[in-house]
């Protein structure tokens, strides 16, 4: 699993500029989602798991709750169309 990517490396994959992949990035290590430390002239952006862990389980629970809602509406739905 990837761990630490280089701020350049970061932004070739979503075809972004390094400027524009960094205010992304501070709001990331703002959420701590990542840390980064500089070594040289390079950014060296290492994955918060714990952190990334706890916001996915946050919205799991929304998912939970919508999957059920929109199950029980599309069977209430449907049982009056017989």
């Amino acid at each position: 699993m990837l761990r630490k990517l280089i701020t350049g490396a970061l932004a070739s994959l979503f075809a972004a500029g390094v400027l524009g992949t960094a205010s992304e990035e501070s709001v990331l290590e703002e959420g701590e989602l990542i840390s980064a430390r500089t070594v040289g002239r390079e950014r060296i952006n290492h994955l918060e798991p714990d952190s990334i862990k706890a916001v996915s389980d946050w919205l799991g629970f929304f998912d939970r709750y919508w999957d059920k809602r929109l199950t029980t509406g599309l069977r209430s739905r449907n049982a009056g169309d017989r």
